[in-house]
């Protein structure tokens, strides 16, 4: 409230100490009141705080040791302006059991822990001890033994832990024994112990150079000065403080395309006591590779990486673009450091490149075909050709190329190139196309048959599913129907019967005739005569609905014994609106079934009147032969009658 004779009223706003080695950050304070007629201006922003970040602070988790000259060149006074440079140094570390410990050795003619590595956790108690330390005023520099003495506190103290080791020299002359002190360094050196040395009113730094290490850990103040002491504080921390190295844990890293997201993590190559400020970045590689949005997004993401972590991770998003056949992209992760760089620098692997494996599998079916509900097709035979499709069921990123092959089903049905033309068609599937086709030629023959069908298969590349199933094309015969005899050849004997049928390739919802032809001599049998068969017909007729005619032919028995006999019938198809079929002719042989029977008569000749005249004759129901029947006589001089016959000359 600004009262009367008031020209100003304040308030306190709590600033939280976050420990965040971070850049300043500001907030606004708005202004307001109840009574409208106050004019509070026109800026955004009536008051601005900007919160400065303190004194450096070390993030690290170390342990430390602080070696202090406690020599009499000192002398009283400037010792205690040294003790409390020192205090102010302690404020620059996380005092803690779990982040940094900290042990005081004092030196001059003699070496003493006066603060043991890890005795005192608590910044507070640390302050009040070192306050209370006791000047020694010796007389003599032994920088050497105090070195050693703290770097045995460093390695072998209980409180000792694998953490950054590090050792703080203050000092105001040179060591008394210098090549002592110079090795001594060098020991703590090759422990891993980093030294930092504040010379103070001294003119020659050479020995702190080679104790140290580098001229770049040793810092000079001209006099015991509270304000030039302070002025070296930050640069003090900062050549102390180890660097933490940031990186990603992978420089390439391979995601599938439909996993959604994709994590890339970052680590530090030590503990730090503070958080530490990042932004991560996704980013396009190059305009031919991925692409934001079409394949991730690109985003800067903040975040902190918290003090008591050393790896975190950030999540992009990945898009499934559901094109197939894609080759591999990529996109480019970065971050940057926004917290104080000092203390934390990007290491080795500043850059990950996030690589998208496209998993989209393409399959391909057979299109369905709307005439028959299903893959098949059925086609006349007159139509000259069929064309057969292939789908696909997503966009390619890439034409590729599928091969349409018609072939004979096992076992064969249609042949090629009587019925179809078995060709192989190379077709190029367009990417953005979901179907492709490719035309087979149908051959249009003269013969009446059934419907046949051949396959269509497919070949497609390794990364392509191939269809499950092959297609049918079923051909339709569209011609007239045919009429042929069951068989090339009918048999019967004399006395008997033979069935002869005729036989449509399709049965017709009308009745319809062919005539029949006959004659009575076949090649290879002997000609029949009229009275050898009866009961042929002239003229056949099928029923409706009937594809199958038979008549029989009958045989009168004879006495005659004749050999094979046939007749040839000849289908004669001429205004029967009937095609000829396969068989158009068949024989009809007719088998005697008369065995003739040669019998002999004996005889009786006398020896002087010359031959005996012996005769074989047709004996039985066979009383005559249609063909010359040879008969061979043999006489047989050892056959014993009644007495056996001298030898005598044959006449036959």
């Amino acid at each position: 409230v600004i009262q009367p004779g008031q020209t100003q009223v304040c308030v306190d706003i709590i600033i939280e100490n976050d420990r965040v080695v971070e850049r300043d950050e500001e907030f606004c304070v708005q202004l307001s009141s109840e009574n409208n007629d106050i004019d509070f201006g026109s800026e955004p922003c009536h008051i601005c705080v900007t919160i400065m970040d303190p004194t450096t602070v070390c993030p690290l988790i170390a342990d430390v040791m602080l070696v202090v000259d406690g020599s009499q060149s000192i002398m009283p006074d400037n010792f205690d302006t040294l003790i409390r440079f020192v205090v102010r140094v302690t404020r620059q570390f996380d005092i803690s059991p779990e982040a940094t410990r900290m042990g005081l050795v004092q030196f001059s003619d003699r070496s003493k822990v006066e603060i043991s590595l890890g005795d005192i956790t608590d910044e507070g108690a640390l302050e009040t001890r070192i306050m209370n330390i006791t000047y020694q005023n010796g007389g003599d520099t032994f920088t050497g033994e105090a070195i050693r003495l703290a770097t045995s506190q460093l390695l072998n103290s209980p409180q000792a832990r694998n953490v950054s080791k590090l050792m703080f020299l203050f000092t105001d002359g040179q060591p008394t024994l210098r090549n002592n002190a110079i090795r001594a360094g060098e020991e703590a050196r090759n422990e891993n112990i980093t030294i930092t040395a504040v010379g103070i009113a001294i003119t020659v730094q050479d020995a702190l150079n080679m104790i140290t290490g580098s001229s770049d850990r040793v810092l000079l103040v001209e006099t015991f000065s509270d304000e030039l002491l302070n002025d070296i504080i930050d640069d003090l921390t900062t050549q102390a403080c180890p660097t933490v190295e940031i990186s990603f844990t992978q420089a390439d890293v391979r995601v599938n395309e439909d996993n959604g997201t994709v994590f890339v993590c970052l680590e530090k190559d030590r503990p730090t006591v503070l958080d530490i400020e990042l932004q991560v970045t996704a980013r396009e590689q190059n305009p031919s590779d991925a692409i934001s949005p079409g394949d991730f997004d690109a985003d800067t993401i903040n975040i902190t990486f918290p003090s008591g972590q050393n790896r975190i991770c950030v999540e992009f998003n990945i898009t499934d673009d559901l094109i197939a056949r894609e080759s591999t992209e990529s996109f480019e992760a970065e971050f940057r450091i926004t917290s104080d760089s000092r203390f934390a620098v990007p290491g080795q692997t500043r850059m990950s490149t996030v690589t998208i494996l496209d998993d989209d599998e393409v399959t391909t079916t057979p299109m369905i075909n709307p005439d028959t509900g299903t893959i098949n097709y059925v086609v006349n035979e007159n139509a000259g050709d069929v064309t057969v499709c292939l789908m696909k069921d997503l966009v390619t990123a890439e034409d590729f190329i599928v091969t349409f092959i018609a072939r004979e089903k096992t076992p064969p049905d249609a042949l090629s190139p009587e019925d179809f033309t078995a060709d192989q068609i190379q077709v190029t599937f367009l990417a953005n196309e979901n179907m492709a086709c490719a035309t087979f030629t149908i051959i249009d023959d003269t013969i009446d048959e059934v419907d046949e069908s051949f396959e269509i298969s497919f070949t497609v590349p390794p990364d392509v599913t191939p269809p499950s199933t092959n297609p049918m094309v079923t051909i339709i015969d569209d011609e007239s129907p045919s009429v042929s005899f069951t068989q090339q050849t009918y048999s019967g004997e004399e006395g008997g019967v033979v069935e002869v049928c005729l036989m449509l390739s399709t049965q017709l919802d009308m009745e319809t005739s062919v005539t029949l032809s006959i004659s009575n001599s076949v090649t290879g049998y002997d000609d029949a005569e009229n009275d050898d068969y009866s009961g042929v017909l002239t003229v056949v007729t099928f029923v409706s609905c009937s594809d199958m005619s038979c008549f029989n032919i009958t045989f009168p028995d004879d006495t005659e014994y004749e050999f094979v006999e046939a007749i040839k019938l000849t289908i004669d198809t001429a205004g029967s609106g009937l095609n000829p079929g396969t068989i158009t002719e068949a024989d009809v042989c007719i088998t005697d079934d008369d065995d003739p029977k040669i019998r002999g008569n004996c005889t009786k000749v006398f020896e002087d009147r010359g031959p005996a005249r012996v005769c074989a004759y047709l004996y039985g129901n066979t009383q005559s032969t249609s063909q010359n029947l040879i008969i061979t006589f043999t006489p047989q001089i050892n056959f014993l009658i009644t007495n056996q016959a001298t030898p005598f000359r044959s006449m036959f």
